[in-house]
């Protein structure tokens, strides 16, 4: 019965996950959204990712952020990922906000 119960929620999570991911990934800034708008929807996706046991590495998450800015911020997109570092999750938060 034990190993019944750990598959089922274990399926549940895997879907989870899943479809968190998606979500992460599908994550785009819309005309009219603001900066911190944008940022608190993929931390708040990436802290959800967190409770069901998935870690979303800081630079994926900044990858992530910059291909879903609007085209009005293509111009600084473009400089912060033409730099030989690219900034971690807080200074992207400094930088845009």
């Amino acid at each position: 019965m034990w190993d019944a119960l750990v598959k089922l929620y274990q399926s549940d999570y895997q879907s989870q996950k899943m479809m968190l991911k998606d979500k992460l990934h599908g994550t785009r800034m819309f005309k009219g959204d603001s900066m911190t708008s944008y940022l608190s929807k993929l931390t708040q996706v990436k802290n959800e990712l967190v409770v069901v046991g998935e870690m979303i590495v800081e630079e994926e998450l900044v990858h992530i952020a910059l291909n879903g800015f609007s085209k009005h911020q293509m111009v600084f997109v473009k400089c912060v990922m033409g730099q030989d570092h690219l900034p971690d999750w807080a200074r992207l938060w400094d930088d845009f906000v």
